[in-house]
């Protein structure tokens, strides 16, 4: 019978160092938890920072004014909203700003890329290339940038 309680205390030992080890597994889990929870929190402080900052600056506001903003104001809209309800009090009037559509942002692009497409135009280079040149399609190349003229 010695042996039944010998064994049993065997059993009793292993399952204490296997609870002692999930215990100190799940502690571990906890500690990279709280420190993962801290990292977040100050990546988050710093992201609501940097869009409070901006829409500051954007405005023309002084950035010390960003103090005075609740932490629960994290985007830019709450901001812009923030400011339209209490901008008087720091003597700012500040009138949220819409969106540009879609189509105007294209638009800009499109002719933000033309004009950066073009070279440089020196006012004697075209004299000269419009003295020499021999055919109207020359010409057309010159002034239009196609042979075709205005049309094509």
């Amino acid at each position: 019978m010695s042996d039944v309680g010998f064994d049993l205390d065997d059993e009793n030992d292993d399952s204490s160092n296997v609870l002692k080890e999930l215990r100190k597994a799940y502690k571990a889990k906890e500690k990279q938890v709280k420190e993962l929870e801290e990292q977040l929190n100050q990546i988050q402080g710093a992201a609501r920072q940097t869009t409070v900052e901006g829409v500051l600056t954007e405005a023309g506001i002084n950035s010390r004014v960003a103090k005075f903003i609740p932490d629960s104001v994290t985007t830019s809209d709450e901001v812009h909203e923030w400011l339209t309800e209490n901008g008087e009090l720091f003597g700012v009037s500040v009138t949220k700003v819409e969106a540009e559509s879609s189509d105007d942002v294209k638009a800009a692009a499109r002719i933000a890329s033309v004009a950066d497409a073009g070279s440089p135009v020196d006012p004697g280079d075209i004299a000269s290339r419009l003295a020499s040149a021999n055919t109207e399609a020359e010409l057309n190349q010159i002034l239009f940038g196609n042979e075709t003229g205005p049309v094509g």
